[in-house]
C-alpha cells in the first residue's frame, strides 16, 4: 500500500514538473517578444522618464522658493541679533550659511547651520525638512533645535500653510524661554517680519541670559 502511494505521488510530481516546464516555455516566448518590443520603445520611455524627473525637480524648486523668504528671514534675524551681541565682546560662534535652493535635495542639510555659545554645550542648529515628492498641499519646514548648557533641548518648527496666506510656528521640548509656547500659533504672511521678531527676540534674550 505504501509503495502504491509513493508511486502515485511520484507520478503527480512528474506531471507537475511537465506542466511547469510548459508554462515556463510559454513565458519565455512572451518575454522574448517583450524584450524586442521594449528595445523599440526604450528611447521614448527614456525621454518620458527624463521629462518626469525634470518636472519633479522644477516642482521641488518652486515649492522651496515659496518658503525661502520666510525661512531666510528667520535665520537672518537670529544671525544679525547674535552677531550684534557678539560685537560687544561676547563669545559666540555664528555659522549660518545660506539655505539651499532645493529643500528636497538629499544634501540640503549637509552644511552645518548653527550658533554655539560660551561653554560649548549650548547651541542652536537650523535645518530644513521636506518629504518628496513635492506637493502643493505639503510645505517644507524649518526646524530650529535648541540645546542648553545641561544638554536638554527642544525644537521650534516654522512652515507655510499652503493656499491660506498664513504660516505656522510651533514647538516642543525644553526651549530657551519657558513661556515660549504662548507665542506659537498661526500668523499672516503679510507681516511675517514683525511676527518673527516678536517670537524669536524673547528666545534670544532668554538664551543670552542663560549663557552670557
Amino acid at each position: 500500500m505504501q509503495e502504491m502511494l509513493l508511486a502515485i505521488r511520484a507520478a503527480k510530481q512528474e506531471e507537475s514538473r511537465h506542466q511547469t516546464e510548459e508554462k515556463i516555455n510559454i513565458i519565455r516566448d512572451n518575454l522574448l517578444q517583450w524584450v524586442e518590443d521594449f528595445e523599440k520603445r526604450r528611447p521614448e520611455k527614456q525621454r518620458q522618464l527624463e521629462q518626469a524627473k525634470s518636472a519633479s525637480l522644477q516642482k521641488e524648486l518652486q515649492i522651496s522658493s515659496e518658503s525661502t523668504p520666510l525661512f531666510s528671514y528667520v535665520i537672518g534675524f537670529v544671525q544679525q541679533a547674535f552677531r550684534a551681541y557678539a560685537q560687544k565682546g561676547h563669545p559666540l560662534r555664528v555659522d549660518l550659511p545660506l539655505l539651499p535652493d532645493n529643500f528636497y535635495a538629499p544634501d540640503a542639510n549637509a552644511i552645518e547651520r548653527s550658533i554655539r555659545f560660551s561653554g560649548g554645550k549650548a547651541q542652536w542648529s537650523f535645518s530644513v525638512s521636506a518629504s518628496p515628492p513635492a506637493r502643493d498641499d505639503q510645505a517644507p519646514q524649518l526646524q530650529i533645535n535648541f540645546a542648553n548648557a545641561e544638554g536638554r533641548g527642544g525644537t521650534i518648527y516654522v512652515s507655510i500653510i499652503p493656499k491660506t496666506g498664513r504660516f505656522n510656528i510651533g514647538g516642543s521640548g525644553i526651549l530657551p524661554s519657558p513661556d515660549a509656547q504662548q507665542s506659537f500659533g498661526q500668523f499672516s504672511l503679510d507681516k511675517y517680519e514683525d511676527t518673527i521678531r516678536q517670537v524669536f527676540q524673547p528666545l534670544i534674550e532668554a538664551q543670552l541670559t542663560e549663557t552670557p
